[in-house]
């Protein structure tokens, strides 16, 4: 059989006038891939079985966050601990950093056993927040915050503690004091562990909010003749609340200002019913 240049078997020859052009278009497909791996992107049976199993796990460890916490476990149970180790039920929050700027008065644990102690509660409050279930990491989160704000101590040890880049909380970071303004949080705090998260890095790493109201407290709330010195001068309160202004620029920290605030008006309040009964 020879071999010709014309059409062979009905298929058009390679000649340029035989050349036939076929448009290509783009169609919608759909992946028939199946297979038994588990993973949450791969289609097929084990995908389901996999997301089965993790609701289940998921819901699991709820319940036994729930049981541990009643058995005296969980990040409400060691803060209401390091509270009670601290003697937090029997002091003000105006005791307490009067006792920062004067350790003298009893700021420092009472033995080395309390010392130790209070270290590993601290230790152990801050690997909830690393815990996989999101009620546990905003109640450790929380639970730090308010134990931040009240103790200086407890303060201490839980910056130490943080990894050396000091924003490693629930796996988190943020610029402690960048430009934004509180707008932009406002934006972000629909995330209920991201607003946690960052409310309790602010309160154990901003130290400068910290060390004024140590300073303020040292100086006019301590004594009730102090106490009483300045709500008696509208001019002191003044003076005396006009170095806190510029922190109120920046949201994050203002909500820690505003935290003190509250805790000074609980004081206020407390000495003011105890001269009262006086």
């Amino acid at each position: 059989m020879g071999r010709g240049n014309g059409p062979t078997m009905g298929l058009p020859g390679t000649s340029a006038s035989a050349m036939v052009t076929i448009p290509l278009h783009r169609t919608a497909s759909i992946s028939t891939i199946s297979t038994n791996a588990t993973a949450d992107n791969l289609p097929g049976p084990g995908r389901n079985v996999g997301l089965l199993f993790g609701w289940i796990g998921g819901h699991l460890e709820v319940r036994l966050g729930r049981v541990m916490s009643h058995r005296g476990y969980g990040p409400d149970a060691v803060a209401n601990t390091l509270a009670r180790v601290r003697r937090h039920h029997v002091g003000l929050l105006a005791d307490f950093y009067s006792s920062a700027a004067e350790p003298s008065k009893g700021f420092e644990p009472r033995s080395k056993a309390e010392r130790r102690k209070v270290q590993r509660l601290c230790k152990t409050l801050l690997k909830y927040t690393t815990s996989h279930v999101e009620s546990t990491q905003i109640a450790a989160c929380n639970r730090i915050t308010d134990l931040a704000i009240y103790d200086p101590y407890i303060r201490l040890l839980l910056c130490n503690f943080l990894s050396s880049n000091k924003a490693d909380l629930a796996g988190l970071s943020l610029d402690l004091m960048s430009n934004r303004s509180p707008e932009g949080y406002l934006q972000d705090d629909y995330d209920p562990l991201l607003s946690s998260s960052r409310t309790a890095l602010i309160s154990v790493t901003e130290t400068r909010v910290h060390e004024l109201w140590a300073e303020r407290s040292a100086e006019w709330l301590y004594s009730v003749t102090s106490f009483h010195a300045l709500k008696s001068s509208q001019e002191e309160y003044e003076r005396a609340f006009k170095s806190f202004e510029h922190f109120l620029d920046h949201g994050m920290v203002s909500l820690l200002q505003s935290r003190c605030v509250v805790h000074l008006y609980a004081t206020v309040v407390t000495r003011t019913e105890e001269d009262n009964a006086s």
